[in-house]
C-alpha cells in the first residue's frame, strides 16, 4: 500500500496517527520514508477553536458565561 501513496498522503497520515508512524518505522527500509517518519510533526489533538473556547470558558463558572446568567435573572454583562 505504501507504494501507491504519494508523499502528501503519507504526511497526512503521519500528522494524525502515531500508530501509523510506529508501524512505518517497523515495515520499511526506504530512507525517504524513514526520514518522513522521523521529521513530520504530529498535529495537536485539540482543535484550535476548541482550545480557544476552553480558554474563554475558564474557570468554567456558569456565572461567567452570559447565556447562563440570563436564566438566573442577571443581565448578560453586569457593569
Amino acid at each position: 500500500m505504501l507504494d501507491t501513496m504519494t508523499d502528501p498522503m503519507i504526511i497526512y497520515v503521519l500528522e494524525r496517527d502515531e500508530q501509523a508512524r510506529e508501524d512505518l518505522l517497523k515495515v520499511t527500509t526506504n530512507a525517504h520514508l524513514l526520514e518522513l517518519a522521523r521529521t513530520v510533526p504530529r498535529l495537536p489533538e485539540v482543535e484550535t477553536m476548541d482550545a480557544e473556547q476552553a480558554m474563554f470558558n475558564r474557570p468554567n463558572d456558569p456565572d461567567s458565561i452570559p447565556f447562563y446568567t440570563i436564566f438566573r435573572g442577571n443581565p448578560p454583562f453586569v457593569r
